[in-house]
């Protein structure tokens, strides 16, 4: 296994502002775009000072998040230049040196603190909170079965707290259990798709304490939880008409959402990077964009007093 911090030789070099952009992993941004802003499914509707504090929080994540992958590529940078796909990060090509990352690492840190200053302070403690989590994780954490998959998971779950703290909203029992499942349902399915990778033994210690099978099952396991979490989050936190019309009508996409996924895993064999499959993957961006129209539709509805449910 490669031990240097030198450029590895087979490995296309990038201009180095597109190697310090790809260090801080932009493609992993709309984590926090997605998550954040959850707390507006109690009342999308807000004065617009409010989406102004959504906003402050979810760059603050962003900065945050992007710590982590400077901490996180830095500390496995030698691990890395043995994977086939990850030693082409810009730390483990050395495209990128360890001295670079640690001053982009505290540049950010910089930049962190701030814009926590320069915004409602007493809002931030999620973000700090899943700073600390994540420094854990990647500082050990990570090696340890099952506990590596929780951990992120209560990073989105973080996510969607922070945004109902900063705008002042009550945290939704079913929307933490609806986030922390599916979250956690996304882990599993990445899981398993390491472990069918050759290439990935012996990368990721956790994994040698997992097994298809188990996987398989607690795939299925939390895919159950999070249909139920989310038909109970319209049924009983938003308890008008809206809610009971958007649990029926949410049904069907939410179970093709979860259909569509386990074809991707279990058929075609992906899941590797569910990010990328969540905002690409055709038949989900579709379902979702459906999902969307159809509760604008009911929301609407409910303003014009149309019944939906008797």
């Amino acid at each position: 296994m490669p031990v240097s911090d030198t450029l590895v030789p087979d490995i296309p070099r990038r201009p180095h502002w597109r190697a310090l952009l790809a260090l801080i992993r932009p493609g992993q941004w709309s984590k926090n775009l997605f998550a954040v802003p959850l707390a507006l499914l109690s009342d999308p509707v807000l004065p617009w000072d409010r989406y102004i504090r959504l906003a402050w929080i979810t760059g603050l994540f962003l900065l945050a998040s992007a710590l982590v992958y400077v901490l996180n590529d830095y500390a496995d940078r030698r691990r890395d230049q043995a994977h086939p796909i990850k030693r082409h990060r810009p730390i483990a090509s050395g495209e990128v040196s360890p001295a670079e990352a640690i001053i982009l690492g505290l540049a950010l840190a910089g930049g962190l603190l701030g814009m926590t200053i320069v915004g409602p302070t007493r809002a931030a403690w999620p973000a700090y909170l899943y700073l600390v989590l994540n420094v854990a994780y990647s500082c050990g954490l990570k090696n340890v079965p099952l506990l590596d998959v929780l951990i992120v998971s209560c990073g989105f779950v973080l996510r969607a707290v922070a945004g109902c703290v900063v705008l002042g909203i009550s945290l939704s029992g079913w929307l933490a259990l609806a986030v922390f499942t599916g979250s956690l349902l996304l882990s599993l399915g990445k899981r398993r798709h390491e472990m069918i990778q050759a290439s990935a033994e012996g990368h990721r210690p956790a994994l040698g304490a997992y097994s298809i099978q188990l996987l398989d099952h607690l795939i299925l396991l939390n895919s159950g939880i999070v249909l139920m979490a989310t038909m109970t989050l319209f049924h009983t936190d938003l308890a008008t008409e809206y809610g009971r019309a958007a649990m029926m009508f949410s049904a069907p996409f939410a179970v093709l959402l979860i259909f569509r996924y386990l074809q991707v895993v279990f058929v075609v064999g992906g899941g590797a990077e569910p990010t990328r499959l969540l905002i690409r993957d055709r038949p989900i961006v579709g379902t979702a964009a459906l999902w969307a129209v159809a509760l604008i539709a009911l929301r609407l509805a409910e303003w014009a007093g149309v019944q939906w449910v008797g």
